[in-house]
């Protein structure tokens, strides 16, 4: 850069000089900008949608990530077309946990998220198998084992000495 006292040429170089420089670094912003603005993201996400065996979507179902190093939970319910969103997590492995009312839990343990990457982890979960017992049991009910004549319902828990009713005993004449 030559320096020429003449009419004010110096300071018209100079004002050409650092228009060009800002000029050059505008270009190299909006021609490259992964590279000047490549350390803005420092989180991850886990997304994805929960089925039903049928391919319907399962509402309100309940979506639990657990990162593996430190533990820390995180739940969300799915929307109605049976999606959910987990932004802005620290990057790592993660376990990924669906609960639905009817259907069986599904969990998937290995799920890596990466740093400014959304990490897609879809369900399909299966109905809930029903595992109830009944005891039928074929046995008649014994009354009155003592005699074959009717008793008064209040009589038959009752020793025959000590059921008593409109003032005899039941031994006495029935």
């Amino acid at each position: 850069m030559r320096t020429v006292q003449r009419n004010g040429t110096a300071s018209t170089t100079m004002l050409r000089s650092a228009l060009s420089i800002f000029v050059f670094v505008g270009l190299f912003h909006f021609l490259l900008p992964e590279v000047t603005f490549s350390q803005g993201e420092t989180t991850s996400a886990i997304i994805g949608q929960v089925r039903d065996a049928s391919d319907a979507a399962v509402p309100n179902a309940t979506v639990i990530i657990t990162n593996k190093e430190t533990g820390l939970k995180r739940s969300a319910k799915t929307d109605d077309s049976g999606r959910f969103n987990f932004p802005q997590l620290k990057p790592g492995a993660y376990s990924v946990k669906v609960e639905a009312e009817g259907f069986e839990p599904q969990q998937n343990d290995a799920v890596s998220s990466s740093l400014g990457q959304k990490q897609t982890v879809d369900f399909r979960l299966k109905i809930a198998q029903s595992n109830q017992t009944v005891e039928i049991s074929s046995e008649a009910a014994i009354l009155n084992q003592r005699s074959r004549d009717p008793q008064p319902r209040e009589c038959e828990y009752f020793d025959d000495s000590q059921c008593t009713r409109a003032g005899r005993s039941s031994e006495s004449g029935r």
